[in-house]
Order: C-alpha cells, then sequence, then structure tokens
C-alpha cells in the first residue's frame, strides 16, 4: 500500500520538493513513497511486527523498551476497542492516499488534500480522536474534487500559512517555511503582509507559553486519549527556529504587526525550558510517557535535532548526547536513526549535524570509527555523508 511521507520544513535543507504560485513563498510538499509497500494485516499484527525499541529513562535508570507497544497499551486503557477503531480508518485513510496519488498523477500537486491527510495521520497515530478522525476523512474525500488547489499556499487571515488544517501547531509548523522566504526591501523596510500574525496570540507571553509547553511535554494517553509527541515536536522545531534563527528572529521583530513580544525576555524562558527538559542521563530530548505512576523520558531524534541545530550547540551534556546518538544508531525513527530499516537523507542529515556540532566534545575513543577527522564524513550504512 503506498504511503504519503510527511516531514516538517526544515529551512536548512535544500532539496525539499517546493511548489509555489509565482510571487508566493514556497511551500514542501512531500512525494508520495510509492516503494515502501508493506502488506496490511490487523493493527493488532502489525503493532506486533512494527516494535518500535527506544532509548528511555525510568525513575532515573537507563533502559530500552517498546515504545509503540507502551503506548498502544496506554491507548487501550483509554479506549478498549481502540485497535479497531484505529484498523476501521487506517483502511479509509489508505484508500483515500491512492486517491491522492491517481488525482496527481500528469498534474499539480493537490496542496489541501496533503495537508488535510498530514492532519489525519496525526490524528490516526496520536490521537484516540474518531469522531474528528472521521469528519477530516470526509474533508479528504471531498477535497479531492477540487483540482486547483492554489489558495492552499496564501497566507490566511489569522496570519499563519496554515490553510486546510485545523490544528493549531499543523498552522505554525506550516508557517516558518513560508517565512523564511520572506525578504526586506533594497530600502530596509519589509515587505508588508496581507495580514497580521494573530495566529501567534496563543502563545503571546512566556507566562502563557511555559505551562503550555510543559502540558504537552507529559503525555497521559490512558487519560487524554492523546500522544502529545507529534505536536510538541512540530511546535518546538518551529519555535526553535522563530526564536533562536536570527534571520527568522529580526524578521519576527520587524513586523510589528502581531509578533512584536517576541523579544529577548520571551526567548530566555523558553531557553531555560529546554534545559530543564533536557534529560541528564541520555542527554536528549524527546517525549515523557506517563505509566502507571512512573513518567518514562524518551530520547527523540527529531526534537534533539531542533534544539541543538537551532541553538547552534550551545546546550548542556554533550558527553551524555554523543553516546545516545551513536547508541541509537540502529533503531526506527524517530528514536533512532532506521527508517522502515533504511538509512534516508532526512534522518542522516540530523544525526551528522549533531555530530558536527558535537565533534569539539568529542573523546579519541569515540572518533575511532571515522580515521579521517572529519565530522562530515559519517559512514551511515552503505551511505556515505560527504
Amino acid at each position: 500500500m503506498p504511503t504519503v511521507d510527511v516531514y516538517r520544513l526544515e529551512g536548512a535543507i535544500p532539496d525539499y520538493p517546493v511548489n509555489g504560485a509565482p510571487g508566493e513563498p514556497g511551500a514542501s510538499l512531500p512525494d508520495p513513497d510509492l516503494d515502501n509497500a508493506v502488506p496490511r494485516g490487523s493493527a493488532r499484527l502489525r503493532a506486533v511486527r512494527q516494535v518500535l525499541q527506544a532509548m528511555a529513562t525510568r525513575r532515573g535508570a537507563l533502559e530500552q523498551l517498546d515504545v509503540r507497544a507502551l503506548v498502544t497499551r496506554e491507548f487501550e486503557q483509554y479506549d478498549s476497542a481502540y485497535l479497531a477503531h484505529k484498523a476501521l480508518r487506517e483502511k479509509r485513510l489508505d484508500a483515500l492516499k491512492l486517491k491522492l496519488v491517481s488525482s496527481e498523477q500528469g498534474g499539480k500537486a493537490l496542496a489541501c488534500s496533503r495537508r488535510m491527510i498530514t492532519e489525519a495521520e496525526w490524528l490516526l497515530n496520536y490521537t484516540a480522536e474518531w469522531p474528528k478522525l472521521d469528519r477530516q476523512l470526509a474533508a479528504i474525500e471531498h477535497s479531492l474534487a477540487t483540482r486547483n488547489q492554489g489558495f492552499a499556499l496564501r497566507q490566511t487571515p489569522d496570519g499563519s500559512w496554515g490553510a486546510c488544517y485545523n490544528a493549531w501547531f499543523e498552522k505554525i509548523g506550516g508557517t516558518v517555511g513560508f517565512l523564511g522566504d520572506l525578504r526586506i526591501r533594497d530600502d530596509g523596510h519589509l515587505l508588508r503582509l496581507k495580514y497580521p500574525f494573530e495566529i501567534l496570540r496563543k502563545i503571546e507571553s512566556s507566562e502563557i507559553l511555559i505551562p503550555y509547553l510543559y502540558s504537552l511535554q507529559l503525555s497521559q494517553i490512558a487519560k487524554t486519549g492523546i500522544y502529545n509527541r507529534e505536536i510538541m515536536n512540530a511546535l518546538e522545531g518551529a519555535l526553535s527556529q522563530l526564536l533562536f534563527k536570527e534571520k527568522l528572529r529580526t524578521l519576527l521583530q520587524a513586523l510589528t504587526n502581531g509578533a512584536s513580544f517576541i523579544d529577548q525576555a520571551y526567548v530566555d524562558p523558553h531557553r531555560r525550558f529546554l534545559d530543564d527538559t533536557q534529560d541528564p542521563i541520555l542527554g536528549n530530548w524527546g517525549p515523557w510517557i506517563m505509566s502507571g505512576n512512573k513518567i518514562i523520558r524518551t530520547a527523540d531524534l527529531s526534537q534533539t535535532y531542533h534544539t541543538i541545530a537551532y541553538r547552534k550547540g550551545a546546550v548542556n551534556y554533550w558527553p551524555q548526547i554523543i553516546e545516545t546518538t551513536l547508541a541509537i544508531r540502529d533503531l526506527p525513527y524517530p528514536f533512532g536513526w532506521r527508517h522502515s530499516g533504511q538509512y534516508r537523507n532526512h534522518h542522516n542529515y540530523d544525526v551528522v549535524r549533531i555530530l558536527r556540532l558535537g565533534w569539539p566534545h568529542m573523546t579519541p575513543a569515540r572518533d575511532c570509527s571515522n580515521p579521517d577527522g572529519d565530522p562530515r564524513n559519517v559512514e551511515l550504512g552503505a551511505q556515505r555523508i560527504d
């Protein structure tokens, strides 16, 4: 069954597929992955087959666990029929993906439909909100009848470039890449936007932002029916770019129509939040999961990359980061380097950037597999990143 892989916008990666109307910022539209076909069985059989190992800590002790099985058990406490409900809707979503691929052959990418499928994937894999997912699937079916979806690439009245998304975090994530394409005119003035950034008002002060982030850091799946990993990863990726990338931050501060509150007094509490949520044993960042009366802290490659890359390596616990990054080499993404058992450039880039920024903290013992001493040359299976 074809799958549509969805990657978050990363301004530092130049080879993302880009589609946009003339005069409008670019949009990242992921290509359907038609080669990654896997036989479909029951949700329970897939959960058993696709073991998702991760490095984690529990009460200060290091362990390796199957996160997929853990998350599934927590969801089943929330909804005893969770696997059956998920399998039914997964089948419907697969059928819609096939329709999307067929509809795009020989024509333009259906940007709106793709975004709606992105959000449906989140609802399917990270929540047990079945009525909301059912409405989303119906909306996707309806959207496929619209052939010209260029409207999805334009700024919306809330100030975002998040048309066709319902979830706030999706709108924020979809906006960051567009902001990177805005330019300051030759006279030093920014091109005026059509709409102010009202989308950011939800987090317009650090007193609002920090408690909100802590509420996302810990997932109580058995209680809420939501695994916050995807929300937190997308939001932190966007925030780290907005607050730590000098170009984007300067741009936001120049936009007095909705984003002027982003100053140093706003950035500093966010930096402290990141410092406080870094695991001192693993060195990494990642979702925390409440299981019974215990909190399990996982090492997430993507979230760790966002924090390290956009802070340009100015983080703590580098020896632990290096140790964990190398230890998760053969584990599946997002808790390791591999995707469906293979190395992919998207994840390879994350690993190489982490190791490059951590190079000054490397010990000779950790350099044994890279004798030329250049962090750009890291062997990844049969590939070599040069």
